[in-house]
């Protein structure tokens, strides 16, 4: 269509923009979720040192069909490697876990032994090397175990303490200051008059900001006052490192967001796109900051969020593998106008998409009750039983 930009470009565009909010170095116990911005090295060995897989007795080399063994000692977790060795014919006591002493050949399970007055006795000898972990044999000193960009969960946090790594550098999460706009919009809890509705938009995208990491949010209300939207859109730009506001793209007389970002030095990135709901969002760039400019209906506000705010923060934060459409069969004959490519609230039955049948821009029934959105490409104004639809979790987490 005329002068409106195909979303995979302005999706491109987005991508371009986003950059690290910084990078910050926490302790391993506030990391999880978070995605790491340097590669992580080993501090030591793991093991540390060879030691014993199960409680038994670590023997001594030995010739022929030799079953008994001198009792010579014992090692238990904890104990000093080194502290005691092992030679032909002997056998020391291990626990599991600890080090297994010089000279060691293979470990006996101690259910296949049997002690009798200072002597071992085994029924089954194994094979060498046996229940014996071998230091380094996971990660040596000087190990990348983690490259940049991972995103840390329980496991890998156990595996960066187990490389003696405490802390660890991880992105910065964002502060971002979200402005809704509108005479008619009224806080909840508030009387209506004729001619207002309660402010779904700041709800919904409040929550939908912290789910996805918001480490501070400003959220703001102005009326249809342009100085007022100056006033607010300067001191957000200047709290936040992110703004997204709601609301007044049109080009009627109390519409005033594109004009107050131009008056506090903005840029239009791109304006209006090809894409059904969320044709007048828009995006401005003020000096290093981001705008975000979503449409004030409550689907297209939440589509247009999810759809270009979503991977912008997932990239800044390093998380960007949280953002993949993925091909599906359609479950249902879905049909549309041509032009625009169209997101499809929907769910996933039986590795199929079908969708809610409502999909006006106002109507959040249908969004509310979706777990996926399709994608219906611009082009095609029929997607037949079968035929694959790109989908993604309509999942605002980023961890």
């Amino acid at each position: 269509m005329a002068n409106l930009l195909p979303w995979e470009e302005a999706l491109a565009r987005v991508l371009e923009l986003a950059q690290p909010f910084g990078y910050e170095a926490v302790a391993l116990d506030v990391a999880c979720g978070r995605a790491i911005a340097k590669q992580c090295i080993a501090k030591v060995n793991s093991p540390r040192f060879d030691n014993s897989a199960v409680d038994g007795f670590a023997l001594g080399s030995f010739e022929g069909g030799a079953s008994r063994f001198e009792l010579v000692g014992e090692s238990f977790a904890g104990s000093e490697v080194g502290s005691c060795e092992v030679r032909a014919g002997q056998a020391v006591r291990v626990l599991t876990g600890a080090p297994v002493p010089a000279g060691a050949d293979r470990v006996v399970m101690q259910e296949d032994c049997s002690v009798n007055e200072g002597s071992v006795s085994c029924k089954d000898l194994g094979r060498p090397g046996q229940h014996i972990r071998r230091a380094g044999e996971d990660f040596e000193i000087g190990a990348v175990f983690l490259e940049s960009g991972r995103i840390l969960n329980p496991s890998s946090l156990g595996l960066l303490a187990s490389g003696g790594v405490d802390t660890v550098q991880i992105y910065c999460l964002p502060r971002v200051g979200l402005l809704t706009t509108g005479n008619e919009v009224k806080s909840l809890g508030k009387e209506l008059e004729s001619g207002e509705i309660f402010n779904s938009n700041g709800v919904a995208l409040s929550s939908a900001l912290t789910t996805m990491g918001a480490e501070e949010l400003r959220y703001e209300h102005v009326g249809d006052d342009f100085n007022q939207t100056v006033k607010m859109l300067r001191d957000l730009l200047e709290w936040s490192d992110v703004v997204i506001t709601v609301g007044g793209l049109a080009d009627g007389e109390r519409d005033h967001i594109l004009g107050a970002l131009k008056a506090v030095g903005g840029y239009e990135v791109f304006s209006r796109v090809a894409m059904k709901p969320g044709k007048p969002f828009s995006m401005v760039r003020v000096n290093d900051k981001v705008v975000f400019c979503l449409p004030g209906n409550p689907v297209s506000a939440l589509v247009t969020g999810f759809v270009f705010v979503r991977p912008f923060l997932a990239a800044s934060m390093g998380l960007l593998g949280e953002c993949d459409w993925i091909g599906m069969p359609s479950g249902e004959v879905i049909k549309k106008k041509a032009g625009r490519v169209e997101f499809v609230p929907g769910w996933v039955q039986d590795g199929a998409f079908y969708t809610n049948q409502f999909r006006g821009s106002h109507m959040l029934m249908a969004l509310a009750s979706a777990t996926h959105l399709g994608l219906f490409p611009s082009d095609q104004t029929q997607l037949e039983i079968g035929e694959e639809i790109q989908v993604m979790a309509f999942d605002w987490s980023l961890k």
